[in-house]
């Protein structure tokens, strides 16, 4: 029995709180990664054990890239948008409000009701995302 209450995390020289701020941070980096249409909205899917979610920085970029990532699978896309739309309250605008992020939410808006993605909106996403890297 270990006397000391110390867990394996402190005895390895990694802090709870560290341990903690690490999984934070993959979270948020899966999340992201979701959102940029890189990683499939199930492996989202865990226990968050109580933890509060802390807003995470989204971009006009992100956006773009999950509308670009995602649009040959018209199910994976439908997908996608409702939960950028449910999830969106969490999401901490990194650009601010501007007319390309309303643009991109009204493409998503329509997105999650099954409606196809159009030219204009992968036009749209790929000026966004062509913008981005020529900033």
């Amino acid at each position: 029995m270990d006397t000391n209450c110390q867990h394996g995390l402190e005895r390895s020289g990694v802090s709870p709180l560290s341990a903690i701020a690490g999984a934070q941070t993959l979270e948020n980096e899966m999340v992201r990664a979701a959102v940029r249409g890189e990683l499939p909205l199930s492996a989202l899917k865990h226990n968050n054990e109580g933890r509060p979610v802390s807003p995470l920085a989204v971009s006009e970029t992100d956006l773009a890239e999950g509308i670009l990532n995602l649009k040959n699978d018209q199910a994976a896309l439908a997908e996608w948008a409702n939960f950028i739309l449910t999830a969106s309250e969490l999401f901490k605008l990194e650009d601010g409000v501007s007319d390309f992020w309303d643009r991109l939410l009204g493409c998503i808006w329509e997105l999650s009701f099954g409606h196809r993605l159009s030219i204009a909106a992968v036009t749209l996403a790929s000026a966004v995302r062509n913008r981005r890297r020529w900033a």
